[in-house]
């Protein structure tokens, strides 16, 4: 508990650097291609529940998420930057009854604002998308943005959870960042990548043995071809 609220109370600056590579610290929104810059603006004027930041991988994804987080804490905004396996190790505590509910989503609940890297890692296991979906919902409800980075869109998310989630998703704004490469690439792929990446930092870290890698993997990449895997 002591954990929690040390971080719920950390100022923005030391939260938004929490897990971050310094580069990224350097981050500006107008660093931002068009139109995207235009619309970050916007929602800067009037936050919403919450930005979503889709792109393939390298396309800028998670230096967007903190330029964002930066210019929120310049303006007095508590900030918690949040990756992916932190989330990832609580909810999978909570599932396996190590921890409560509380101690797994209240440190994501909290903050007045909450930078999450990679939300769409946690679909790598089904339950803890499942686990996982109040923290957006109950964000939204009490008026606490979200900055969000995914590989997957907003439909794609609902899709994977239920016709409740847009609900809550309905006020978020959607960045869609371009590829930084020029000749076009194919985005299954890209994910495809991705998740391998994902399950190869779980299985070092002991959340994902290689057999249930094995099964998972090829389930999650059927699913991003529109398989009938569920």
């Amino acid at each position: 508990m002591q954990k929690t609220r040390r971080f719920t109370t950390l100022r923005a600056g030391e939260a938004v650097a929490l897990n971050m590579p310094d580069a990224y610290l350097t981050a500006s929104v107008d660093d931002s291609p068009e139109p995207v810059r235009s619309q970050i603006k916007r929602w800067l004027k009037r936050p919403g529940p919450g930005v979503w930041i889709c792109g393939r991988s390298g396309a800028g994804k998670t230096r967007t998420a903190t330029a964002i987080a930066l210019e929120l804490f310049r303006r007095g905004e508590d900030v918690m930057s949040v990756w992916w396996p932190d989330c990832f190790w609580r909810l999978r505590n909570h599932r396996a009854g190590i921890i409560s509910q509380d101690e797994a989503l209240g440190w994501l609940i909290l903050p007045p604002v909450l930078l999450l890297d990679e939300i769409s890692s946690l679909f790598m296991y089904w339950p803890l998308a499942a686990d996982f979906r109040p923290v957006l919902k109950m964000r939204a409800e009490a008026g606490r943005p979200t900055i969000a980075t995914s590989h997957i869109t907003i439909p794609d998310y609902i899709s994977f959870c239920d016709s409740e989630a847009r609900n809550y998703l309905s006020g978020f704004t959607t960045l869609n960042l371009p590829p930084r490469s020029k000749p076009a690439r194919d985005w299954t792929r890209d994910e495809i990548y991705e998740l391998k990446m994902i399950a190869e930092k779980m299985i070092q870290r002991g959340w994902l043995t290689p057999e249930a890698a094995c099964l998972e993997v090829p389930r999650r990449i059927a699913r991003l071809k529109e398989a009938p895997v569920f």
